[in-house]
């Protein structure tokens, strides 16, 4: 039979190994307790510690997607309030257009008003020019420079005749866009130059307002918007006069058996010739004309004409041909004009009509454009917090899922402390007892 002598340093090493074992252990646990982590490094652990790692990269991305939310919804919020604001001062400018129109108001009076709307126009463009944040939200995505400039005038010009907006637009009309989930943008800027026609329009109702008997109009009975013509009955004639002077081109009628020559227009002529000939008589009448895109014939003064006001004659009955004759004992032709009879060119220089019938009509097609854009950022809005939402829910979940992988049982973790600490203590007492005492023991 063959013995093993077990030597000190065989009983040292053992004790060695073993006491670092149990510190190991023991620091191991006292990591878990103080981290509240299961591993500190991948080698604890390699597959919790790949999916910590996957998981961690998800909370991210949640995390920044909902950043990018919470700054699409400030955004949406910010123009939505600005939208809000102009729509009222639309609004506001409406109801004063609508006074301004009524004949009690003298001129002085509705210069009176034509001041508050520019005061309308200069609060529009200070909403316009709205921040979220540093950032311009209406310039498109030239987000640090001012989008909306008013002139400094302290009248507005006629637009109508080509003269520019006093408010110009430096922005853009690009896009302005936020990540909101992984393969999804959403654009949340509205494009300013979209208040080009409000600022225009609010432009010209100030001039209106200022120079009420410069411009007249009113809508046309039986235009077609693209193939318009005039109306009547065959045989008859439409006539008016701009100014003392009668417009229109040789039209023959018979009355009572007898042919005459009207200047007038006959039914159903294009609007464009009714156009066409009232400005090629203006060098006499100091007026031009115009059909805008809501059916209404818009008579104005020529720039430095030295008419100050727009008379249309209101003609009930033609009493004199184009050579002269009288024909005041016959029927004549019927020409109502600023009247309803089917011969109405809707003509008149009341400033119902001037106002009324033109900037009203101007303003509330700017109100349809910036109810649609509210439309539109509502609409994103919903979408921006129903994703807010989703990501906030998905935000939990990936926390319990993480917290399952990478978050110690405390309570088993503090009892694995304690059992540990209990062994390596008496580890240590076994190792005082089993190893061979040394001089130094001898020498105490």
């Amino acid at each position: 039979m063959i013995g093993f002598r077990v030597t000190n340093q065989m009983i040292l090493d053992q004790v060695i190994t073993n006491l670092q074992l149990n510190e190991q252990g023991l620091e191991h646990s006292q990591q878990q307790v103080s981290t509240g982590l299961t591993i500190s490094q991948p080698s604890d652990d390699p597959f919790a510690a790949s999916q910590i790692v996957t998981f961690h990269q998800r909370m991210g991305l949640n995390t920044q997607l909902q950043t990018n939310l919470d700054s699409a919804k400030g955004w949406l919020d910010t123009t939505d309030n600005a939208l809000n604001g102009i729509d009222n001062l639309i609004q506001r400018a409406r109801q004063l257009a609508i006074q301004g129109a009524n004949d009690t108001q003298t001129s002085a009076d509705r210069q009176d008003i034509a001041l508050e709307i520019h005061q309308i126009l200069l609060n529009a463009v200070d909403i316009g020019n709205s921040k979220f944040g540093s950032q311009f939200v209406f310039a498109g995505t030239k987000t640090t420079q001012q989008p909306f400039i008013h002139d400094g005038s302290t009248k507005s010009p006629n637009i109508s005749t080509g003269s520019p907006s006093p408010v110009k637009y430096f922005g853009d009309s690009s896009t302005v866009t936020r990540q909101i989930d992984q393969a999804a943008q959403l654009g949340v800027n509205v494009d300013g130059s979209n208040f080009n026609s409000v600022f225009a329009d609010l432009a010209q109702l100030e001039y209106d307002l200022n120079n009420d008997g410069s411009r007249v109009a009113g809508s046309i009975k039986g235009i077609d918007l693209k193939n318009g013509t005039t109306s009547g009955f065959t045989g008859t004639a439409d006539t008016f006069s701009i100014n003392g002077i009668r417009i229109g081109v040789p039209v023959n009628v018979t009355l009572n058996g007898q042919q005459h020559t009207i200047i007038g227009f006959a039914p159903s002529t294009p609007i464009s010739q009714v156009v066409d000939q009232i400005n090629a008589q203006s060098s006499q009448t100091g007026v031009q004309a115009s059909v805008d895109d809501s059916g209404v014939l818009v008579l104005q003064l020529v720039p430095g004409s030295t008419q100050s006001k727009i008379v249309i004659s209101n003609v009930d009955a033609v009493t004199q041909d184009a050579n002269g004759n009288d024909l005041t004992s016959n029927t004549g032709v019927p020409v109502a004009t600023g009247g309803d009879t089917q011969h109405d060119l809707g003509l008149s220089s009341s400033p119902e009509n001037a106002i009324g019938s033109v900037d009203v009509f101007a303003l509330d097609r700017d109100l349809q454009v910036v109810d649609t854009l509210r439309s539109q950022i509502g609409a994103k809005t919903n979408r921006v917090t129903e994703g807010q939402n989703r990501l906030s829910a998905l935000g939990i979940t990936l926390t319990s899922l993480n917290s399952k992988f990478e978050d110690v049982d405390m309570a088993k973790a503090v009892s694995d402390l304690a059992t540990k600490q209990t062994t390596f203590q008496a580890a240590l007492g076994a190792a005082g007892k089993v190893l061979p005492p040394t001089l130094l023991d001898f020498l105490r």
